[in-house]
């Protein structure tokens, strides 16, 4: 019963472990899967979100409605004295008498409601916010293809690594079956130690290579689950083999690094304009109700009524072009957006250069894939044409070894400039699809 139990729950582990691994067959599938969890995609909804957010409160901020509520509670313990001519109450004329107003308690509530009836400066910062929402909105796109391109890269890279390390395993079995042709020819008398020695350093180099890519691919694959922000075990099921390289030539479309520049060109000038215009005249709406209670015996005196008060009106104000801060924002916000403008200028012509540089990669990688593929071939065939000669003792060992290492080196070459082909191809489309 108890081999029963844990083999029970061996299998119930097994299965969790299988429950949690993810499987991805393109390069589509990943970047779909990574869109929505990674963390890029939650932080562009809070950005997107926060943008919209100041686009809202700019249209509140036109008529910047206000309503400040004050209240009051006075105890005035003494009352100012005054003077006031004695015939005033019948007595003898120049003379003075000591008069008292006013009252010892007063509560007060005042209500202003107010408003700007036309404030140009306002008006403009909802063109400034519109252009910061469509600004954010293109840098969220700029992460996302910036997340793509890395995971683009991670990718191929294991692609890269598990082509190598399928080829290092199948030229660890020829220097496995070299090291043992070499030695039965050492126990017949036929060789000497040394090229025993050899045969068996160049098989150890071999599995050396072979572990040194296997510890590489482990690596790309901890850098793929941290790019996907998850904690289960990642798996590629697509072959490099199986990667059909394009043989057309593809064309940079997409521009979205560019449009950022002429956003921020736009805002910058925008908020220049918002800057002069803070210097214009601001006409508001103003009104104050007030409700006071005066009583000699205490606050909220009910036998004492309710004084109201209260006004209505229209206010212009304007700050004479005096004003530092003013001033300073206004030539601040020109200089930026000079700046700006200078910015676009470069942009354009590195985005130009980036996108040949691009086209240029792909075409290399292309030109570069079937030429890998060419010496890959004729390497093939000098190996096996060379093993014969050695087998028949016609050529020595180190013709052999250098054959193979030949043979080892174009077809690395081959998986790279394939994983390179593919890499450049997809970082093209990743490019296009963000406009």
């Amino acid at each position: 019963m108890f081999r029963i139990g844990v083999i029970f729950f061996f299998l119930l582990a097994t299965s969790l472990l299988k429950a949690q691994s993810l499987t991805f067959g393109s390069l589509d599938a990943l970047l779909r899967y990574a869109d929505t969890a990674s963390y890029v995609n939650d932080q562009t909804k809070l950005q997107k979100n926060l943008a919209e957010l100041t686009t809202k409160a700019s249209y509140g901020n036109v008529l910047n409605p206000r309503i400040p509520i004050s209240g009051a509670m006075t105890n005035n313990t003494n009352l100012a004295v005054n003077f006031i001519p004695a015939e005033i109450f019948g007595g003898p004329a120049g003379t003075f008498r000591e008069v008292t107003f006013g009252q010892q308690y007063i509560t007060s509530l005042n209500i202003a409601p107010q408003f700007d009836i036309i404030n140009v400066a306002h008006i403009a910062e909802i063109k400034s916010a519109k252009i910061n929402e469509e600004l954010v909105e293109t840098q969220n796109k700029i992460s996302k293809k910036n997340l793509f391109d890395q995971l683009n890269a991670v990718y191929n890279n294991i692609l890269s690594f598990e082509a190598q390390i399928e080829v290092l395993e199948e030229n660890t079995l020829k220097a496995d079956s070299i090291f043992t042709i070499v030695k039965n020819k050492y126990d017949q008398g036929i060789v000497r130690v040394q090229d025993l020695n050899d045969a068996e350093v160049n098989l150890i180099q071999h599995k050396n290579k072979l572990n040194q890519a296997k510890l590489s691919l482990e690596q790309q694959y901890l850098s793929l689950a941290i790019l996907c922000d998850t904690k289960d075990a990642i798996q590629l099921s697509e072959n490099l083999w199986d990667v059909k390289p394009s043989n057309e030539t593809l064309a940079v479309t997409g521009n979205i690094s560019l449009k950022s520049y002429m956003l921020q060109r736009a805002a910058a000038e925008q908020q220049y304009k918002v800057a002069k215009l803070q210097n214009l005249p601001t006409l508001s709406f103003v009104s104050s109700f007030n409700r006071q209670n005066n009583s000699n015996e205490k606050y909220f005196d009910n036998s004492q009524r309710w004084i109201n008060s209260g006004y209505v009106g229209l206010r212009l104000s304007w700050d004479f072009p005096t004003n530092v801060s003013k001033l300073t924002a206004m030539r601040s916000a020109k200089i930026n957006m000079q700046l700006s403008e200078m910015s676009v200028e470069h942009a354009t012509l590195q985005s130009d250069m980036q996108d040949r540089q691009l086209e240029n990669d792909f075409t290399k990688a292309q030109a570069d894939y079937q030429s890998a593929l060419a010496v890959y071939s004729l390497e093939s065939v000098s190996y096996n044409h060379v093993m014969n000669q050695y087998v028949n003792d016609i050529i020595p060992l180190d013709r052999l070894l250098t054959a193979q290492i030949k043979l080892l080196s174009s077809r690395l070459n081959v998986a790279s400039a394939l994983a390179t082909l593919s890499y450049t191809g997809s970082k093209i489309q990743i490019n296009n699809q963000f406009k």
